[in-house]
């Protein structure tokens, strides 16, 4: 049996973290010996991420969502789905995840690992990254110590930083460059990550401290009828956050990913089941975003999921989605924006293939 390797993942070789910052053992002890950070290290030989058809994984754990996607050798998508969790949910005001979150989350975890065994990928040889809500979260290295005790998974809790990156490098990884510069928006749950450059040459990054979840919670969004007041004083709260993003007089190409993204465009499209294909490279107009938010304010919370049947455990959030992609658009002087299915875990993907020097 060979012992393994342990190499530090690309896209953390160029991170804040120190060596000393990291546990380098075939084990994992208490989360405490990592000093409140958990991470986790890349074994080189063990072989089993190399399987007959050279299959990858990726897990992204979010504020709301947690996703699962497979590629081989070539980067072919074989499987990609989400499981909407809320994990984020009434993190503001107790600052820890909630056990029927986790509950939730889990389950949805051990479903990801059962699917990632059947294209040969071992637990620990999925790359997982954990985002905004897992690092607001106090109890979520604690958590995520008994995740890798049960189950071999290996999450990473990364740095606002890293997660703009990776987004960025998976977001915009089959757009043409003669498009931009672009913009890229990655709406989450707890935040919203803000990346400006061409391909291959990142400019301005910013992660601002709001997204789909905690706009909702922060001014009630997810209530019956939303009064004009609320609705104007959440958009006041955005005005001040994302004033913070660099706008010029040139004109980027905005990009939008994530599932309240997507969840819009399959609710343009009028889709029964959803199409990956017709989702990615459409477009989501401010006047429409306008409409939506229209129809969200003014209803009821099973009225909401009407409006989404795709994905109605994510239409609590979507009125506050609406709000931050109309904002930031307006703020770029934009009319629309481009929709992309990719991503974060996309970006982790591509670790295995090079590094994330360009961003």
């Amino acid at each position: 049996v060979l012992e393994p390797r342990w190499a530090i993942p690309p896209f953390l070789q160029h991170s804040k973290w120190s060596i000393s910052d990291l546990v380098v053992q075939r084990g994992w002890s208490t989360p405490s010996a990592y000093h409140h950070l958990f991470i986790w290290l890349v074994p080189t030989n063990m072989g089993s991420i190399s399987t007959k058809i050279g299959a990858r994984a990726a897990i992204d754990i979010g504020s709301n969502t947690i996703l699962l996607t497979v590629v081989d050798h070539e980067g072919v998508v074989l499987f990609d789905e989400p499981r909407i969790v809320c994990l984020g949910k009434g993190l503001g005001d107790s600052g820890l995840f909630l056990p029927d979150r986790m509950k939730a989350a889990e389950e949805a975890l051990i479903a990801f690992i059962r699917t990632a065994k059947s294209f040969g990928i071992e637990a620990q040889d999925i790359f997982v990254a954990a985002t905004s809500a897992a690092r607001r979260a106090s109890n979520a290295p604690e958590w995520f110590g008994q995740l890798t005790e049960k189950y071999k998974i290996l999450p990473v809790i990364i740095s606002g930083e890293e997660e703009a990156a990776l987004t960025w490098r998976g977001g915009i990884s089959d757009l043409p460059s003669e498009q931009g510069p672009y913009m890229l928006v990655d709406l989450g749950g707890g935040s919203t990550e803000v990346i400006q450059g061409m391909p291959y040459l990142v400019t301005s990054r910013l992660s601002l401290e709001t997204g789909s979840v905690r706009l909702t919670e922060a001014y009630d969004l997810h209530e019956a009828n939303v009064s004009p007041q609320k609705i104007e004083d959440a958009m006041g709260a955005l005005r001040h956050l994302i004033a913070q993003v660099p706008s010029t007089n040139q004109k980027h190409t905005i990009v939008g990913v994530a599932g309240t993204v997507t969840s819009f465009s399959a609710m343009k499209l009028k889709l029964k089941t959803y199409d990956a294909t017709r989702v990615h490279g459409s477009t989501l107009s401010i006047s429409e975003l306008d409409a939506f938010a229209l129809s969200l304010a003014n209803s009821s919370p099973s009225g909401r999921r009407d409006l989404c049947p795709l994905s109605p455990a994510r239409a609590q959030y979507l009125l506050a989605g609406a709000l931050i992609l109309k904002s930031l658009i307006q703020h770029m002087g934009g009319t629309e924006l481009v929709v992309s299915n990719r991503g974060l875990r996309f970006g982790l993907l591509s670790t295995q293939r090079g590094s994330t020097d360009a961003c």
